[in-house]
């Protein structure tokens, strides 16, 4: 993701209690450059096939910097 336009920054951390459990952590300069990284065929397969990779669902959420 980091070569995508957009991509401001994404790390990739391991709970210290739980090393199966992980939190992706996604940067992007606009809500706009997201959307079209969700475009994407890696993301759209990702999406397809997270139900028979994941052991619980996963959670989604957008936030924004306070100015």
């Amino acid at each position: 993701s980091l070569a995508e336009a957009g991509c401001m920054s994404y790390y990739v951390y391991h709970d210290f209690d739980n090393p199966a459990r992980f939190l992706l952590y996604q940067n992007w300069i606009n809500r706009e450059a997201q959307e079209q990284h969700s475009l994407n065929a890696h993301v759209r397969t990702w999406m397809k096939n997270r139900h028979n990779l994941l052991a619980e669902p996963f959670e989604t959420s957008f936030w924004q910097i306070i100015k």
